[in-house]
């Protein structure tokens, strides 16, 4: 269903040093969640301002929050003169940048569907060809997302303020947010993700600066070298690091994310490099070549008998640098009950890696996979960031685990094709 589509006038203002635009957006992925209920679309504002508001913070963070030399209250002062701060802050006041948003298309429902294109009616569904993004709504019962959405997103600031040129640092937010970023819950796994269409800025229509798929990367660089200031960040502050296109050009967005999807499944499940199964049950996947499984047996004490200790032994858990916690679930007569792998400290660290199609030129789209730092293994050597040891929750003691892994221990985790840097080691594969 359609809204009114008449976009509201640019905010008329008499100060000449304040710039108003009127960004229009699609929503090339599906929308996750963003409502009162953490499954669902809102049923009202299916796309908010503080939402944005918020993402442009981080987004702001993640680009400019290098030029402070790695001082937390230098860039938070800044921080605060740009995008506003509670009133009880000491430096507290309104943001400078004013955001507003206009829906003109609120989506319809999203079919997910199997993998010979039969319809499934949950996207969590093993069966759908997003489950491995949208396993959080497999027991959500009713479960659906809303794709097609569009709205305009009307910001509104002043060029400069003191010594601070506010147009420079809302330019990079802006941008950041969206090639990396998007709307709703869970970006980081490409949902929400957004295609600039058209920018209005003091009532002159402004070109869109779109790549082709064959210069893509060129122009990421390009952008990265403008927007991206400084480069030490203060402890603990996610920033880009790094990037990667897939080789491949896709006719869809849709079907870029969906290969996104199918790569990290493939490498963290590794099911063509499994172990084989036995004879009994040829249809079941065999043992894993990630030493997870096999660290967990150690630490537990417990394992089917079927299941003899592997003739190598690395007892580290690399997968951890993709985000926590981690659930280990295990089949079979005496093996571990459920562990979790996760903070001592802290219940749950973001993915460092961010998924999403990107749209070009010619109707054409491209994967993206992003690194920000810090990362779970920047936890574990630079001690002063660390928010705490990564236990294996659920096991005796619950004791602490490594996850880093020595170049020869790489050369035994076949995925890793000898890579002990495991988020390289998946960038690899596009």
């Amino acid at each position: 269903m359609r809204t009114p589509s008449k976009s509201p006038s640019p905010v008329q203002t008499k100060e000449s040093n304040h710039i108003t635009q009127v960004r229009r957006y699609k929503v090339i992925t599906p929308l996750f969640g963003g409502g009162v209920d953490p499954a669902k679309a809102d049923p009202v504002t299916v796309v908010r301002a503080t939402e944005i508001r918020g993402h442009l913070r981080f987004w702001w963070r993640a680009t400019r929050g290098g030029q402070f030399g790695g001082d937390l209250n230098k860039m938070r002062e800044a921080e605060a003169k740009i995008w506003g701060s509670a009133a009880s802050d000491k430096s507290g006041g309104p943001s400078q940048v004013q955001i507003h948003v206009h829906l003109l298309n609120r989506g319809k429902h999203f079919q997910a569907h199997g993998r010979k294109g039969k319809p499934v009616n949950n996207p969590g569904d093993p069966k759908s060809t997003v489950s491995y993004a949208a396993f959080p709504l497999r027991d959500v019962p009713n479960a659906s997302l809303v794709e097609n959405i569009e709205f305009e997103l009307t910001v509104r600031y002043p060029q400069n303020l003191q010594d601070i040129s506010i147009a420079d640092e809302v330019e990079a937010a802006l941008w950041a947010w969206e090639t990396f970023g998007g709307v709703g819950a869970r970006t980081r796994r490409g949902f929400g993700a957004l295609q600039l269409v058209s920018i209005q800025e003091n009532a002159q229509i402004r070109a869109v600066d779109t790549p082709t798929c064959h210069t893509v990367d060129q122009w990421i660089d390009a952008k990265v070298s403008k927007h991206l200031a400084g480069s030490q960040w203060p402890n603990g502050v996610p920033h880009f690091v790094d990037f990667k296109t897939t080789s491949s050009s896709f006719s869809s967005a849709i079907d870029a994310w969906e290969y996104l999807i199918k790569k990290l499944k493939s490498f963290r499940q590794d099911p063509q490099g499994r172990k084989p199964g036995s004879a009994e049950s040829d249809n079941r996947p065999g043992r894993s070549y990630w030493p997870e499984p096999e660290a967990i047996r150690h630490l537990t004490g417990k394992r089917d008998p079927k299941h003899a200790p592997l003739d190598w032994q690395v007892h580290k858990f690399p997968r951890a640098v993709f985000g926590l916690p981690i659930i280990f679930h295990f089949k079979g007569n005496g093996e571990p009950d459920d562990t979790t792998l996760k903070g001592a400290s802290y219940e749950r660290w973001a993915s460092p890696l961010i998924l999403r199609p990107l749209a070009c030129k010619n109707n054409q789209s491209v994967g993206l996979a992003v690194l920000l730092e810090p990362t779970p293994v920047f936890v574990e050597t630079h001690k002063t960031q660390s928010p705490g040891e990564i236990i294996l929750s659920g096991a005796p003691g619950e004791p602490p685990v490594q996850i880093q892994l020595t170049r020869n221990e790489a050369k035994l985790v076949r995925p890793l094709s000898g890579n002990p840097d495991v988020l390289q080691a998946f960038l690899d594969t596009l």
